[in-house]
C-alpha cells in the first residue's frame, strides 16, 4: 500500500532533479560562454596597454609588465597571477612572465587554443606592429576558465537547492494538510455500520473530493434499492413456498389416514403436483439469483438468435406436444444481439413456457424473429386467453399470477419477472399487446448497439 501523498513528493522530487540537472546544464554552458568573452576581453586589453606603453616612448620591462597585470581589473580575483605573458621584438623575445615559454604561445594574431608541455592555453596575440615589429602574446589556462565556470555553477546552485528543497518539503507537509478531508471521509465511512446505508455528508468537501462523495452516495442509494428488493423477495419466496410446503404436510398426513387404493392415488398423484410446484418455484428463485454474475460485461459476446431460439423451442416440443399445441418459429433474415447467450435461453424459455401453459389445449405458439432499422424484434404469440389491458403492467410483478391462471395452471408467477429483469440488463424493452392469433403478444425489442 502506498502514499498518495508521499507519491506526490516523490514525483515532485523526481521533477526537481531532472529540473536541476537541465538548469546546472544550462547554467554551466551559459556561464562558460559569458565568461569567456569577460576573460577574452581581459586579455586583450592587457595586450592593448603593454603596446600603448611602448607607443608612448616607455621601454616595456618585465616590471612594467607586472604592473600592468596588477592594475588590469579583469574580474579575476585571485586568478590573476595565473595569466602568462610574452613580448616579442622583431622575433626576439624581450621578456616574458614567469612559467611562460620562450618559444611565442602562437604564431597567429587573434585568440588561440594550443597545448604546451600537457597544459592547454587560450591565447591572445596582437597582430605585428609595423613601426618595430613587436608583438605581444597573453595566455590563461583554459583549467582556468573552467574551475572559474564550476565555481560560478556550484554556487548558484548552492542557493537555489535549499530553496528547492525547502518547497519540497513544505509541499509535503502542505499535501497532509490538504488531504485531511478524504481522511475525514474515511473515518465517516469506516464509522458507519452496516446497515447505514444513508447518504454521506461531509463539511466543506473539497471539488476533487466530490466525485467520490457523489459514487459512494450512488453506490449506497443502489444498495439500499437492492437490499430492499431482496426483502421484498425473500418476504414473497418464503410466503410462496410456505403454500406448497404446507400442502405437502397435509396430504402427508391423510396418507397416514386408512385409505382405499383409489384415495392413496389420488393424494399421491397431489403431492407430486405439489412437490413439482415447489421445485419449479425454487428453480425460478435460483434463476432470479444469477441473473446479474450472467449478464456482466465480461460475460457478453455476440448471440445468433435463430439457433438459440430453435434449442428453446425444441426443448420445450415435449410440452407443446402434452397438450397438443403446435408451435413453430418464423425468421426473417439473419439476426444477432449482444448479450449473454444463457440469460437470453432463460428469457425466451419462460415467455414460450408460459404460452403453452396458459393456451388450451389444442392451440397455437408461434415465435417471430423481425429486423427493423434500429431495433431487432422478437415476438411471441398465443392462442390462449391474453392478458386484460388494465392487468398487463402488473404481470411483471414478482409473484403475481393473473385472473386468467386458474388452480389447475403451473407456474409461481415469476416467469414474467425473469423476463423483465433479463431485458434491463440486455438494454431490452418489453410490450404486451393482443396477438393476431387472439390471446397475448409479448415482444422484445432489442437495440441495435452491439459495442
Amino acid at each position: 500500500m502506498y502514499s498518495i501523498r508521499s507519491r506526490i513528493t516523490l514525483i515532485v522530487f523526481g521533477i526537481f532533479i531532472v529540473g536541476m540537472v537541465v538548469i546546472s546544464a544550462a547554467l554551466y554552458d551559459h556561464t562558460e560562454h559569458e565568461l569567456a568573452e569577460v576573460l577574452d576581453t581581459g586579455m586583450g586589453r592587457v595586450a592593448g596597454l603593454i603596446l600603448t606603453l611602448k607607443h608612448s616612448e616607455h621601454t616595456v620591462t618585465h616590471n612594467m609588465a607586472s604592473q600592468i597585470l596588477a592594475e588590469v581589473d579583469v574580474g579575476l580575483h585571485h586568478y590573476k597571477r595565473l595569466l602568462a605573458y610574452q613580448v616579442f621584438h622583431e622575433g626576439v623575445l624581450i621578456f616574458r612572465s614567469p612559467g611562460a615559454p620562450e618559444e611565442p604561445f602562437s604564431i597567429a594574431p587573434g585568440f588561440d587554443l594550443i597545448q604546451r608541455d600537457g597544459v592547454s592555453w587560450r591565447v591572445f596575440t596582437t597582430a605585428i606592429d609595423a613601426a618595430d615589429g613587436m608583438v605581444v602574446h597573453v595566455a590563461e589556462k583554459v583549467s582556468l576558465r573552467q574551475n572559474l565556470v564550476m565555481e560560478i555553477t556550484l554556487g548558484s546552485l548552492s542557493t537555489i537547492l535549499p530553496i528547492a528543497l525547502a518547497v519540497v518539503f513544505a509541499l509535503y507537509f502542505g499535501l497532509g494538510h490538504g488531504l485531511r478531508p478524504l481522511k475525514r471521509a474515511a473515518n465517516a465511512v469506516a464509522s458507519r455500520s452496516s446497515d447505514n446505508l444513508s447518504l454521506l455528508t461531509l463539511p466543506e468537501t473539497p471539488s476533487e473530493l466530490l466525485p467520490l462523495v457523489d459514487e459512494i452516495n450512488g453506490l449506497m442509494s443502489r444498495l439500499h434499492a437492492t437490499l430492499e428488493r431482496e426483502r421484498q423477495f425473500t418476504a414473497n419466496a418464503a410466503h410462496e413456498l410456505r403454500t406448497p410446503l404446507s400442502v405437502l404436510k397435509i396430504q402427508s398426513q391423510v396418507l397416514l389416514r386408512p385409505l382405499s387404493q383409489e384415495e392413496r392415488q389420488h393424494v399421491l398423484k397431489q403431492m407430486a403436483s405439489g412437490v413439482d410446484r415447489a421445485t419449479h418455484l425454487v428453480s425460478q428463485l435460483l434463476t432470479l439469483a444469477r441473473l446479474d454474475p450472467l449478464a456482466s460485461s465480461e460475460n457478453m459476446n455476440t448471440v445468433h438468435l435463430e439457433p438459440l431460439l430453435e434449442e428453446t423451442l425444441a426443448s420445450l416440443v415435449p410440452l407443446a406436444t402434452d397438450r397438443d399445441i403446435e408451435i413453430r418459429l418464423a425468421s426473417k433474415g439473419a439476426s444477432t444481439v449482444w448479450g449473454n447467450v444463457d440469460a437470453l435461453q432463460i428469457l425466451f424459455s419462460n415467455l414460450v413456457r408460459n404460452a403453452l401453459i396458459y393456451t388450451p389445449v389444442g392451440g397455437q405458439v408461434q415465435v417471430k424473429v423481425e429486423s427493423q432499422q434500429d431495433a431487432l424484434l422478437v415476438r411471441v404469440e398465443d392462442s390462449g386467453p391474453g392478458v386484460p389491458v388494465e392487468e398487463r403492467q402488473s404481470v411483471f410483478n414478482r409473484f403475481h399470477r393473473g385472473v386468467t391462471a386458474s388452480s389447475n395452471t403451473e407456474g409461481c408467477g415469476l416467469g414474467l419477472s425473469i423476463v423483465k429483469r433479463i431485458a434491463e440488463l440486455h438494454g431490452a424493452t418489453l410490450e404486451l399487446n393482443t396477438a393476431s392469433l387472439g390471446g397475448l403478444s409479448v415482444t422484445v425489442l432489442f437495440p441495435r448497439n452491439v459495442p
